[in-house]
């Protein structure tokens, strides 16, 4: 069963009036008198909860549908006040609405419900230049707020209004036209937001399986000799037609990961070979780590291919780990072949996670993601190199 099986929405009176905070007020109140009233009849219970603010953007009216059931999943773990915006800002017209509903989850097995409070809001014409500073008072005090920004981001409003009232914000890079040079613009926002603002990018979270599965393996004793001395790391990733010109997103924040976590130290030396692929030179003391990405037609959706070749001290002792993540069979695969073990096979199940579930492991973090921030500032510098 999923999460929607279990969860309904139910709304009050009109979805959308003019925006006023004194109505607004006044249909919570109505709301959850509604929902009081008809749990006394069923002789079930309904709790109210909220645990934070979760501000939510989309400027694709034709995605409202799915943002629905990402929300209706959301809130049944992550109980909340969830503020949806929406904006139209070449409208002929300046309006501002707003309507009030309740989400409410089903406890399996107890008979009550779980409910947060959605409250949706919509700018047109020159309203979307105000609408940040007229969701402000809607936020419940003393709580959290997350902005979930779900579309392109603009350096203007309603996105800096909002950024500025934000504990945490999360967005999806893969959304932008050109997904990998905005992961320079990205790394520039959280180093001049790094005290007030917490950064989080879900196309990062849809990583975290295959990283751990990358840690991991170094917990094989017969390839701790072999970790001091890598010096290749091969990243293979679908072709895309955005960012032709540079890797995708996901191979250039892997590449940030293993040079923070590594300490490796960029050169000036970055190749580009016929094929297309990117050759990067590092270095860590005087050992010499290549790192070559290339886009491949062989690969689809969210497949990804690394290769890492090492050899011990003497040179002569070659590993190789080919880790492949097959999106369609949803598996991670992994080849391993060093003088030791020749060519030990391995299939690890892998499922996508869902974008409502990559949002909650998003907001189950308290603070900063230091890990990710360190990576995304060294995808950056490579690709202000390139």
């Amino acid at each position: 069963m999923t999460t929607s099986d279990t969860a309904n929405t139910e709304t009050i009176g009109e979805m959308m009036k003019p925006f006023d905070l004194r109505t607004i007020e006044k249909d919570i109140r109505n709301l959850w008198d509604q929902k009081e009233d008809a749990s006394e009849e069923k002789k079930a219970t309904s709790t109210r909860a909220c645990v934070s603010n979760l501000l939510v953007y989309e400027d694709e009216e034709d995605e409202m549908s799915s943002l629905a059931e990402s929300i209706i999943d959301v809130t049944q773990h992550h109980p909340c006040r969830v503020i949806v915006m929406s904006s139209k800002a070449n409208a002929l017209q300046d309006k501002l609405e707003a309507g009030v509903s309740a989400v409410c989850s089903y406890v399996p097995g107890r008979g009550k419900q779980i409910c947060s409070e959605q409250i949706m809001v919509k700018a047109e014409g020159k309203a979307v230049a105000r609408l940040s500073a007229s969701v402000m008072p809607l936020f419940v005090s003393d709580l959290p707020v997350n902005l979930w920004w779900r579309g392109v981001l603009v350096d203007a409003q309603p996105f800096s209004g909002l950024l500025g009232c934000s504990d945490r914000v999360i967005l999806d890079s893969s959304y932008s036209n050109r997904p990998t040079a905005f992961l320079s613009v990205l790394a520039s926002l959280a180093r001049e937001r790094f005290k007030e603002v917490a950064f989080s990018d879900i196309n990062w979270s849809r990583l975290t399986q295959l990283r751990s599965h990358l840690a991991g393996l170094f917990d094989v004793s017969d390839l701790l000799v072999y970790l001091k001395d890598l010096s290749k790391v091969s990243i293979e990733f679908p072709f895309s037609a955005a960012d032709q010109d540079l890797p995708a997103p996901q191979a250039m924040l892997l590449t940030g990961w293993f040079m923070s976590r590594l300490n490796w130290g960029l050169t000036e030396d970055i190749l580009r070979s016929k094929t297309g692929a990117t050759i990067l030179k590092f270095l860590r003391g005087e050992h010499e780590i290549t790192v070559e990405m290339t886009p491949s037609n062989k690969l689809e959706n969210q497949d990804l291919r690394l290769t890492l070749t090492m050899a011990d001290s003497t040179g002569w002792q070659e590993a190789r780990i080919v880790v492949n993540r097959n999106y369609a069979h949803n598996a991670i695969e992994t080849k391993l072949e060093t003088p030791t073990i020749c060519w030990l096979k391995n299939v690890a199940r892998y499922e996508m996670p869902t974008e409502s579930e990559l949002i909650l492991s998003e907001l189950e973090i308290l603070g900063h993601d230091v890990i990710y921030e360190n990576a995304l500032e060294c995808a950056a510098q490579i690709i202000e190199k390139m």
